[in-house]
């Protein structure tokens, strides 16, 4: 069974909280535990507070050869957000990928980034799901779509 390594940069707590490994059906509701919404609101209100300024929920897993597969989901923030589907988040998925010498032949490089800004709430809930499933060409295609 494929689980997945998840945790949570809250702006307002000095450690990362890390979950453990979860299984797929646990990542979802997990993620809808964050007050993202009062959080938005608690940056702007509370700032003197902020701990951290780069805040986030973060999924990872490991595939067959060892190498680490990670989708970064951080909010923007957004002025006056009245609902979860007013805010905005930035995806960054991380992974393996072979790349192209400058002088020929190709090179594995471990943590190749590709990212995404103003995702919305349906957005994220689609990418963590592809994510879960695995589904690389999803996500090539979502998030290098901008």
């Amino acid at each position: 069974m494929n689980r997945f390594s998840l945790s949570f940069c809250d702006p307002f707590l000095p450690d990362i909280v890390h979950y453990g490994e979860k299984e797929p059906a646990l990542v979802i509701p997990l993620y809808h535990t964050i007050p993202w919404l009062a959080l938005n609101e608690a940056i702007y209100s509370r700032h003197d507070d902020v701990l951290h300024d780069f805040w986030f929920f973060e999924i990872s897993y490991q595939d067959a050869g060892g190498l680490t597969h990670t989708l970064n989901i951080s909010p923007e923030y957004v002025t006056g957000a009245q609902s979860p589907e007013a805010l905005r988040f930035t995806l960054r998925y991380i992974r393996p990928r072979m790349r192209k010498r400058l002088f020929g032949g190709e090179k594995l490089d471990k943590a190749f980034l590709s990212e995404r800004e103003d995702a919305g709430e349906l957005d994220v809930i689609a990418c963590i799901a592809a994510f879960m499933d695995k589904d690389e060409a999803f996500l090539d295609h979502y998030i290098a779509a901008l």
